[in-house]
């Protein structure tokens, strides 16, 4: 955790994360968590990020790479699961009442593995669905 940052109860709770937990200081800076994420998209050459409702995670990022006094590498565009699902489901007809993140993987029928609000495990889980969608609109 940056010093100067404030926390949020109701974030912490739904991360299952401590105070203890977040002001570890053993745990890697964002500035190094970052230069491993930008290492990792690198490899994969990852020019375009992806996921649910991803206008949130991006902004989310493009604060922590000012924070960090990192450039930000990605561009303006993005793939928005949530827009994708919106589409799929409209050109079947089968709209549901609600397109949140859980309600696409019950419908693919993926499942987290916690009640615990993961990122990692979301991401994966994401990109699954996402390629799910595009497998099917092959068809």
């Amino acid at each position: 955790m940056q010093d100067g940052r404030r926390t949020d109860s109701f974030a912490l709770h739904v991360n299952g994360f401590t105070l203890d937990e977040i002001y570890n200081g053993q745990k890697l800076s964002v500035a190094e968590l970052l230069s491993g994420f930008l290492a990792w998209a690198k490899e994969y050459n990852i020019t375009i990020l992806g996921g649910h409702n991803i206008a949130f995670d991006i902004a989310f990022l493009k604060n922590a790479f000012v924070h960090a006094q990192l450039k930000w590498p990605f561009g303006y565009r993005s793939v928005d699961l949530h827009s994708i699902a919106y589409f799929y489901y409209l050109v079947k007809q089968e709209m549901p009442d609600r397109i949140s993140l859980d309600s696409i993987l019950d419908s693919m029928e993926m499942q987290r593995t916690s009640a615990i609000h993961n990122a990692l495990e979301d991401a994966v889980l994401e990109n699954k669905a996402l390629l799910s969608f595009v497998t099917q609109m092959r068809k």
